[in-house]
């Protein structure tokens, strides 16, 4: 009879075998994506604490997720007997059992002292405008967060940044980096886009011949110029590696055979910090990071929506509504200060002015939880959150958080070891 009982059941212990040795190929189907999305969703979430922390000049705080280790357990018992032997007709009884664990161990990693040190003094490298502008960044809320001087005249800021990017949008610039503390701007005319922003007017060629002009005439390079050289004032040291102390006999230069960067020509650019791009929160001289209610917010949308000169998929910031006048009023006269007649001084002016009149992210407060927001956190009794809609300042704030990254250091220490047991039978 326990012949007969063990034939009849077989086939229910090899479904428990083989759902075990399933264990691991279906937890990563069914269970990678949750992980990736529970730590992107929270990354975020933590990048919209920090800035509402920069906005109200308190200190920032990271935590990374460094590791996530995971055991499962799966266990099955059969239990059965069997009464009136003997009998036409035998009495049983059957029961099952079966059990599953999911024990994940994750590990934070806080910032340490060093690390945080690091981010506050330490530059953003200034090769990082190649890589992200060759990646498809926006330009001018890359120059903003990035670069505190880019131009030998500080009033030149905002003009020098609307020319580079007008010129990228013609398809008229190459940007390489052949060091991490030089970049070279490049005029490459041929092959221009004719359908780049239409309130620039004339032909390409004439327009871009124009740009470029203005431009090396920024940067103090003859108008015969094909490219504009830009340098760190001193070499920087490549991320994980340490800055030679005095008197060491050390050197962070180029190898044998290179020029060094000190000696390179070209115009001093100096670039922030990590966290000095986190502090563009703050509100100084303009609000690059707007706190507005949702009504407000949809109205400074609607209006940069409107302009005729550009569309949606064609401008990386808005233009706010003022004294000064209203979006449509700003993007136009954005445009015609870049190819007017009208004097240097008055150009630099009021494209200044104008850089200070407008927003990279808007972040919405509310009393209550949207539902319709991209990323959202509560703090201090209110709400705040980037509507899911909002491609502008999702865009911006992807890249705030992507200059963040870049400048994390890795730690001094090896991470402690985990060790996680594994059962050698089932």
């Amino acid at each position: 009879m326990s012949l007969h009982i063990l034939r009849n059941f077989t086939p229910f212990g090899l479904v428990v075998l083989i759902g075990c040795s399933g264990v691991g190929q279906l937890s990563i189907q069914e269970e990678r994506n949750q992980y990736n999305d529970v730590i992107h969703d929270t990354g975020v979430e933590q990048l919209l604490t920090n800035i509402v922390r920069a906005h109200k000049y308190e200190s920032p705080s990271f935590f990374d997720v460094s590791e996530v280790d995971q055991t499962k357990t799966l266990q099955a018992n059969l239990q059965g007997g069997s009464s009136n032997i003997g009998a036409v007709l035998p009495l049983g009884a059957l029961s099952s059992t079966l059990t599953a664990t999911d024990s994940p161990i994750i590990k934070y990693m806080p910032p340490t002292s060093a690390a945080y040190i690091q981010q506050i003094i330490q530059p953003i490298d200034l090769a990082s405008f190649a890589y992200f502008k060759n990646s498809n960044a926006p330009i001018e809320p890359f120059l903003r967060f990035a670069f505190d001087r880019l131009t030998p005249a500080y009033t030149d800021f905002f003009r020098a940044s609307a020319l580079i990017s007008a010129l990228d949008s013609f398809g008229a610039i190459r940007v390489e980096a052949p060091s991490s503390d030089v970049i070279e701007i490049t005029l490459t005319p041929n092959g221009l886009l004719r359908g780049a922003s239409p309130c620039l007017g004339g032909p390409a060629n004439m327009v871009v011949a124009n740009l470029w002009r203005q431009l090396a005439q920024i940067f103090n390079q003859s108008v015969l110029t094909r490219t504009i050289v830009l340098r760190s004032p001193s070499p920087s040291p490549r991320p994980g590696q340490s800055s030679p102390r005095p008197g060491s006999g050390q050197s962070s230069g180029p190898g044998p055979g290179q020029p060094s960067p000190r000696a390179r020509p070209g115009q001093v650019a100096l670039t922030r910090s990590a966290l000095g791009a986190l502090r563009m929160a703050e509100e100084d001289e303009g609000p690059d990071v707007l706190f507005v209610d949702r009504l407000q917010a949809d109205k400074i949308r609607a209006e940069n929506l409107g302009t005729d000169c550009i569309r949606e998929q064609e401008f990386d910031f808005y233009y706010l509504p003022d004294e000064k006048g209203p979006p449509r009023a700003k993007w136009k006269k954005h445009f015609e200060l870049l190819t007017s007649p009208s004097s240097l001084e008055e150009r630099r002016q009021e494209l200044r002015d104008l850089g200070h009149r407008r927003a990279l992210i808007i972040v919405e407060m509310s009393a209550t939880r949207p539902s319709d927001a991209y990323v959202s956190i509560a703090r201090g009794g209110l709400w705040y959150s980037i509507f899911s809609n909002d491609r502008v300042s999702k865009r911006n704030f992807s890249l705030l958080g992507n200059l963040l990254l870049i400048q994390a250091r890795p730690p001094s220490s090896a991470p402690t070891q985990t060790v996680i047991g594994v059962p050698t039978t089932r």
